[in-house]
């Protein structure tokens, strides 16, 4: 079912429209596919459909993950940015056949970030809602920028650094493949503040980054440009040193 023969293919030919949502700490972004999959050659892989060509058919900007005051993310605007991301892209839910819908960091730690996967997973077609952990993201990065293929390439070892919104994943990379992980508590919304400098968002480790620099930051407070201009700093010189061991 859902499955559209090629123009021109076999029988064995599909066409599959996919939708990636992902649903991170500080960005939110949905991207379109189309997938062009065709049977295995023979033996064991002859009942196994294979990936021959993919498709980008749209792909979202990058929005800013909606947060309510307090532990959840907000679905309501969650789903008015899917609903643009649809009409840009010119489909409809019934549209889509499979995709998945992942979140990271601070978002897939919010409390209603479960019922809001399941939910579009339910929505969105034959889709999967996924959790990825710090160390899953770390290898999802370093495969996505491609340092991981540069390290086959070049026969060297790499370091991608994915700087969040709520955490910072290292990758070590080698002969094409990942080697070792880790994650700190560095990101650039750890903190979140309105036009008056008033904190609106405040992440338990934004706040322990603030006291390590010597203020006392609280929600609903006040965080003057000058005080998260230091404490960027203090997270800077902490991911330096964890980098470098010095």
């Amino acid at each position: 079912d859902g499955m559209d023969l090629l123009p021109g293919g076999t029988a064995d030919d599909v066409a599959l429209v996919s939708i990636g949502i992902d649903i991170g700490s500080s960005g939110t972004q949905v991207a379109f596919a189309r997938l062009t999959l065709e049977r295995g050659d023979g033996g064991e892989d002859v009942a196994r459909l294979v990936t021959r060509r993919r498709e980008t058919l749209y792909r979202s900007p990058i929005y800013l993950t909606p947060f309510l005051d307090g532990d959840r993310i907000d679905d309501a605007a969650l789903g008015t940015l899917i609903d643009h991301a649809f009409a840009g892209a010119e489909l409809s839910p019934d549209a889509i056949d499979c995709g998945v819908v992942i979140l990271t960091g601070a978002a897939r730690e919010r409390a209603n970030a479960a019922a809001i996967g399941a939910r579009l997973a339910e929505t969105c077609g034959d889709i999967v809602s996924a959790s990825a952990g710090h160390h899953m993201e770390a290898r999802l990065a370093a495969f996505g920028s491609g340092a991981a293929a540069r390290s086959a390439e070049f026969g060297q070892r790499f370091l991608n650094i994915d700087i969040g919104g709520a955490t910072t994943k290292l990758a070590v990379c080698e002969a094409g493949d990942v080697i070792a992980t880790a994650a700190l508590a560095i990101g650039g919304r750890l903190v979140a503040t309105a036009k008056d400098d008033r904190i609106v968002r405040l992440d338990a480790w934004g706040r322990e980054h603030a006291a390590r620099t010597g203020f006392a930051w609280e929600l609903g407070g006040p965080a003057p440009w000058a005080e998260r201009q230091a404490v960027a700093r203090g997270m800077a010189d902490l991911l330096v040193a964890a980098i470098t061991g010095k």
